[in-house]
């Protein structure tokens, strides 16, 4: 594939509030989901901690992604937002972080842009 393009990966109706959906796509394992707005976000399927399927997961109130192993979250940057150890008002080190890809709904179609930033 060639990088720094935006390509169709999913249908909208794929991608369902409260629930991660983890795909396959450009040899990459990717999950998306729908934050508190409706919108859709794409990050890499695999927490910064030790690597567990993030899709296997939750959708936490505050519209992150949960890991399934430690409940770790992530933003739709790919951030670490909320380490159960450190609480709520804990803030995690900056590198806890994943790739996220910029994505874009639109005609029934979620697409993302697969490149560099």
């Amino acid at each position: 594939m060639i990088r720094n393009q935006w390509y169709v990966v999913l249908e909208s109706s794929e991608v369902k509030s409260g629930k991660p959906v983890g795909v396959t796509r450009l040899g990459e394992k990717l999950v998306f989901w729908r934050t508190q707005d409706g919108k859709v976000a794409c990050i890499q399927d695999r927490c910064a901690h030790l690597g567990a399927s993030l899709c296997l997961g939750k959708v936490s109130p505050q519209g992150n992604v949960a890991c399934p192993f430690h409940g770790f979250e992530f933003d739709t940057s790919g951030q670490c937002t909320y380490i159960p150890s450190l609480g709520r008002n804990g803030v995690p080190p900056k590198a806890m972080k994943i790739d996220s890809y910029p994505t874009f709904e639109g005609h029934h179609w979620i697409w993302i842009y697969w490149g560099e930033p």
